[in-house]
This record gives structure tokens, sequence and C-alpha cells, in this order.
């Protein structure tokens, strides 16, 4: 794992030459908990948002390097100031968990630098229910890995920087990672077997910890 080494506002993930460089992120999800009050409720949606904010690659034409990054599941706890690849939970560079979803871009391309949402999937609901229904913290664990571990057919480096919780300066601070929950509460009318009412809400959650 990667977190900037000297600089832990970044999480970097790719390829950079031997070394594989992949990110691990927490949210809590206690907000989402109170939220609902113990009423029986739906999960409409669910997307992650990180912020690009440079890139690199050892390919000479570097825009035309494309590829998938990609969100995983990885819901195993782990320790941010100890986490390493060959430190990482469970096995060496972290348990490659259920695929949630992607971004592709280009990462040395200027123009494809800044925010990219993970969009909402079946399998992104499933890991943030099973989350709470399961974790007794009601928190949610995930694994940033670039296609290839950032390895493609041109280049054996390419990597990507994103903001951090612990992004400090700038304009940095409003582009840590979030993770947005829409949700309904489904308050039963009374004397109705089945009739409810939905409240729509959503949630965003910006506090994460950014592994290592």
């Amino acid at each position: 794992m990667e977190n900037g080494g000297s600089q832990p506002e970044q999480i970097i993930v790719g390829k950079n030459g031997s070394t594989t460089l992949r990110g691990l992120l927490e949210f809590d999800l206690s907000a989402l908990e109170a939220a609902v009050g113990g009423s029986p409720y739906v999960i409409n949606s669910v997307s992650l948002t990180v912020n690009a904010f440079i890139a690199a690659s050892s390919q000479n034409t570097m825009s035309f390097v494309t590829y998938d990054l990609d969100l995983l599941g990885n819901n195993l706890d782990f320790d941010e100031a100890t986490a390493t690849y060959n430190h990482a939970p469970s096995t060496p560079g972290g348990t490659v968990g259920t695929f949630l979803s992607s971004v592709t871009y280009r990462p040395n391309n200027a123009a494809d630098m800044g925010q990219k949402t993970f969009a909402d999937s079946l399998n992104f609901r499933s890991a943030v229910q099973d989350a709470l229904n399961s974790d007794p913290a009601n928190t949610i664990r995930f694994m940033l890995r670039a296609e290839g571990d950032g390895t493609t057919s041109t280049s054996t480096t390419t990597f990507t920087r994103f903001d951090s919780d612990e992004a400090t300066t700038g304009t940095h601070t409003i582009f840590r990672p979030a993770l947005t929950v829409d949700y309904t509460i489904i308050t039963p009318l009374p004397g109705a077997a089945t009739a409810g009412l939905a409240l729509m809400g959503g949630l965003g959650l910006r506090r994460s910890r950014r592994r290592a």
C-alpha cells in the first residue's frame, strides 16, 4: 500500500516500477444509522467521489495511457500506522474483494484530472448495507486499485495521486474522499399492514481514513 510517504495527504494508486500502489479507505456509517433511528429503510444509491490532482507515467505519449480505476470491497480492519503492501489485512497487497464500481480515465492527461465518481451499483449498495448489518462499529472499507495495478502494455510506471482526508493545504481540503448514500425511510401508517410513507434522505459522509 502507499500513503504518499512524507506527504500523507495523498493516496497513490497504480504502479511505480516494481512497486505496486493501492489505497485503502474506510468510512464511518454511524450518521446513517442515527438518521434512520431504527426505522426500516431502503438504500437507493451509493457513490464515492475522489479527487485526482496529479499523475505520472513512463509512457512518452502519456495522454494515451488509459485504464480503469477499480473500487473493490475490502471490509477487513487495518491499522493506518502500520499497514503496508506486505503488512496488509489478511494477505500481502490486501484482500481483493467484490467489484463495486470503476472509472475510466487517462491518468496523465490534464483534462482527466479532477473529481472522479464511482457510480452506484447493486454490489455497492449491498456492501454498505452489509456493513451496517454486520459491523459493530458501522464502518465500511474499500480498496482502490488501478487496472493491472497500473501496468499496461506500453508503460511499467503509471500512477495517480488522490487527495485523502488528511489534505490540509489550499483547495485540497474540500476534495477529500466523499461517500454519498441516498436512502428512503419507510414509516408504517396506523392501521395499514403494507402501506407506508416514504421519507427521502441523502447522507454525504466525508470522514475517511486513508490507509497505507
